[in-house]
């Protein structure tokens, strides 16, 4: 017979001074229906099934009352449930709720809920309802845009205007409205039909000779990376020569960052250059170099290889200890 924890009773024998000895007034255990007994050195805990609650008591030894397990009569209802703010239930009223009852929110206009919309009647208590929260809107999604006014937040129903920037242009309605929390619409800022712009700034990608904003479709355009980046893979290719074809460049780019090793980087880990370099500022992209563990110190068992490489930025260096 499966047991739910309901209300129960601890009986326990006291004892005095420390010491915990068989008396004559000792309580004796007892079976009990429709619930169970836990045991332990000083003390019975009488506990019913789903449905009953317990009705006894222990008094100087003995038991006032036989142990029972009663049905219980609106056993773990629960009273009206809790109100919200800014928000309503939804579900029909009732004076009491029998255990497992659910109740449905909802929330004024302007407001969104923030958690579950129901909520449990659960061994008489309803567990935390929801919260209504100002419905508002997070900055709009796009690229190359200028907004106006430009707010973390926007309030429910308020707007916002957004330029585009040199040389996108916006299409027509270049407005949009924060509506139960999600813009009407969505930012776009294009260049005309088929032409090319250059690469961002944070791909480090640059146009030789040239500073234009907007390239035609088949304009062709030499590009490079800084010093120390790599162009692509091949360490070796300095610069590339792409095409735009209808509003997309042919080649994929890309400039690999080169990595930094300090001296402080190789003291913290008690390393030193296998072989001597002199002025040693950057490791290209795919570059490998060697090193060694400080005299009398060892690598330690769970470092990485001693030969690391530069990738895109990062190089693992080894420890020894």
């Amino acid at each position: 017979m499966q047991a739910v924890f309901l209300p129960s009773i601890l009986f326990m024998c006291l004892c005095s001074l420390g010491k915990c000895q068989m008396q004559r007034d000792a309580c004796v255990p007892l079976t009990i229906e429709n619930g169970f007994i836990v045991q332990r050195e000083d003390s019975v805990m009488f506990l019913c099934n789903h449905g009953f609650k317990l009705h006894t008591g222990c008094s100087k030894g003995s038991w006032s009352l036989t142990p029972k397990c009663i049905a219980g009569v609106g056993l773990n209802e629960c009273t009206a449930p809790p109100t919200i703010e800014n928000g309503m239930i939804v579900s029909k009223v009732q004076n009491k709720y029998p255990d497992g009852s659910k109740v449905k929110y909802s929330c004024d206009e302007l407001y969104k809920l923030d958690g579950k919309d129901t909520i449990t009647c659960s061994l008489g208590n309803w567990n935390d309802p929801p919260l209504c929260i100002k419905s508002s809107c997070g900055k709009p999604d796009g690229e190359h845009m200028e907004l106006n006014p430009d707010l973390a937040e926007y309030d429910d129903g308020s707007s916002v205007k957004y330029i585009c920037k040199s040389p996108y242009t916006a299409k027509p309605d270049q407005e949009l409205s924060c509506m139960n929390g999600q813009w009407n619409g969505k930012v776009e800022c294009m260049v005309s039909q088929g032409s090319c712009v250059p690469p961002p700034e944070e791909s480090f990608i640059q146009a030789i000779d040239t500073q234009e904003q907007v390239y035609p479709s088949g304009t062709r355009v030499t590009f490079q990376c800084p010093a120390f980046y790599s162009f692509q893979e091949n360490q070796e290719k300095k610069t590339i020569q792409n095409v735009c074809h209808n509003g997309q460049w042919v080649f994929p780019m890309r400039c690999y960052k080169p990595c930094v090793v300090t001296q402080k980087d190789m003291d913290d880990r008690n390393i030193q250059f296998r072989y001597p370099i002199q002025n040693l500022k950057y490791l290209r992209h795919n570059d490998h170099i060697s090193f060694v563990c400080k005299m009398w110190i060892m690598q330690k068992s769970d470092s990485f290889d001693m030969r690391p490489v530069c990738v895109d930025g990062t190089i693992i260096l080894p420890e020894c200890h």
